[in-house]
This record gives C-alpha cells, sequence and structure tokens, in this order.
C-alpha cells in the first residue's frame, strides 16, 4: 500500500523549479565570464569565475538537500504504511478476550453446572446459595474471568448472567417456576443433571 504524504508533491516541483533557475543563473554567469575572457578583460573574467565556482558549491548543496529531502520522504512513507497496515490488521482482528478481567461468562455456559449445584443441594437451593455455587465454579473453570475481581453479589453483570441462567432452566422446564426467586429441580430437571 503506497502513502502519500499531502503536500510532498509540491516541494518535489519546488526543487525542480529552484534547480532550474538556479542552472539558468549559472549559465548566464558562465557566458558573462566567457564573453571578458574573449574581450581581454581577463580580472573581470577571473572575479566572473570566482563568482561561478561559488554558484556551483551552492548548487551541489542544493543537490544534496533535493536528496535528504527524498531519502526523508521515503523513510517517513514506510514508518507510515507499516503503521497503517496494522490499524488496518487490527480493525479487522477482534481483540481476544483471554485476558484478565476481560473474559466474560454466557448463560449458556452454567446450565450443566446450575442443574448439578441443584442436585448436589437436594434438588432446591436459594438465589444466594446458587450464585455462591456457580461462582465457585466460574473461579474454577474460567480463571481469567471478570470474576476473579468482582464479587458477585456486588457485581450486576454477574447477577444478571445467573437470572438468565435462572429463566432459561425454568424455560426448559428444568426448574420449577417461581415468584420467590427459589431454584427447585423438576423431575425433568433431576434427569438432565444427571445427563
Amino acid at each position: 500500500m503506497a502513502i502519500s504524504i499531502r503536500g510532498s508533491h509540491q516541494v518535489d516541483s519546488a526543487f525542480k523549479k529552484v534547480m532550474k533557475r538556479f542552472e539558468a543563473t549559472q549559465k548566464k554567469i558562465n557566458s558573462s565570464a566567457a564573453k571578458r575572457m574573449k574581450m581581454g578583460q581577463y580580472e573581470a573574467a577571473t572575479k566572473w569565475m570566482e563568482v561561478g565556482q561559488a554558484f556551483d558549491a551552492f548548487s551541489s548543496k542544493i543537490e544534496l538537500i533535493r536528496q535528504e529531502w527524498r531519502d526523508l520522504l521515503a523513510s517517513s512513507q514506510k514508518t507510515l504504511e507499516g503503521v497503517e497496515a496494522r490499524t488496518i490488521r487490527s480493525k479487522k482482528e477482534k481483540p481476544p478476550r483471554t485476558r484478565v478481567g476481560k473474559v466474560r461468562i454466557l448463560p449458556k455456559q452454567l446450565y450443566a453446572p446450575a442443574l448439578k449445584a441443584l442436585a448436589g443441594r437436594g434438588g432446591a437451593a436459594s438465589s444466594d446459595e446458587m450464585l455462591g455455587d456457580l461462582h465457585r465454579y466460574v473461579l474454577t473453570e474460567f480463571p481469567e474471568s471478570e470474576l476473579v475481581v468482582n464479587v458477585p453479589f456486588n457485581f450486576p453483570p454477574w447477577q444478571k448472567t445467573v437470572r438468565r441462567t435462572y429463566k432459561y432452566l425454568q424455560s426448559q422446564g428444568w426448574i420449577e417456576r417461581r415468584k420467590d426467586g427459589q431454584w427447585k429441580l423438576t423431575d425433568k430437571g433431576r434427569s438432565a443433571a444427571t445427563e
């Protein structure tokens, strides 16, 4: 991918114009020195030649600066191409979700552990007991989750995840539909817990 730096073409054009005008000036100086030489005005011709030599030295400096400009432009474009390529790649790639405090626990990852925890408690548990049981499961199975640094009872996203798990288990008929927040296995839920 070629990166174009805005305004760089105008700088190139300016260097070309300066070089052309400088060359035209040098030709006039050389012409004046040659005329003086033909006319036998050696002292004046010598002075014109000294001026010509000074202009020639200055012309070399301009060419060096022009080359430095080209080198600067090339290295800048190469640097920017690398940055732009990484930016485009990072926009296409989704950031990994494995950093500490970033792994999210989805409700569907808790269905089976919730059924097993309920079965282990004799088929019934309070919401607080289930929050604790599922939290212990998550800390064991997902040590890099956001729960490592957050207490489950005080962390709203965790409470929301557990509520969704509760609603899903009800919708599947695995726990009873209750309004008191209790988790109670149905016969269907008991058989699902043993699978």
